[in-house]
């Protein structure tokens, strides 16, 4: 995208989509500048875009074991705060290539129409900054959405394939 941000999508699910756009700034850092959520339930779209201040990190500046960062991203109507921790070095294999990794845990935490915990395991590629595998826990209510008021978990985890885009 512009100014060498990425935009990250999956689509777990027919008719729901989930995505990050993510910006290299300096010191190695990146940072998450918003997040969309798409959903179709029951002939009912929503789509929810959460903005974030520029201090929201998918991986902080100079990033050591064990340190943390904290920042509030908003939706219309919704707050959510970002706790951030560097979890260590570690590696992904991809397509039977060990690749360097940073393991970063990131946990939303939403208050407004939705309340609940999102914890995110990230590990990034030390050399490129992309994303090489993903895990996901989340725990929410929902206070009225289009079924009514709901509570939902889900935990997924996605991991990379390949580091060659497919052509």
């Amino acid at each position: 995208t512009d100014a060498g941000c990425a935009t990250m999508k999956w689509e777990p699910l027919e008719q729901h989509t989930e995505g990050l756009v993510v910006c290299p700034v300096a010191d190695g850092a990146l940072t998450i500048t918003s997040a969309l959520s798409y959903e179709q339930i029951a002939g009912t779209q929503t789509t929810s875009v959460i903005r974030c201040p520029a201090d929201t990190y998918l991986v902080p500046p100079d990033p050591t074991v064990g340190a943390r960062w904290h920042t509030t991203c908003h939706s219309p109507g919704q707050n959510v705060v970002f706790s951030g921790v560097v979890v260590g070095a570690s590696s992904v294999d991809v397509g039977g290539h060990e690749i360097p990794a940073l393991h970063t845990r990131l946990t939303l935490t939403f208050s407004g129409p939705e309340t609940g915990a999102n914890p995110n395991d990230y590990w990034i590629s030390l050399q490129d900054g992309l994303i090489l595998r993903q895990e996901e826990t989340v725990a929410v209510s929902q206070a009225a959405g289009p079924l009514g008021s709901v509570h939902y978990t889900e935990q997924m985890a996605i991991s990379l394939t390949s580091a060659s885009p497919i052509r």
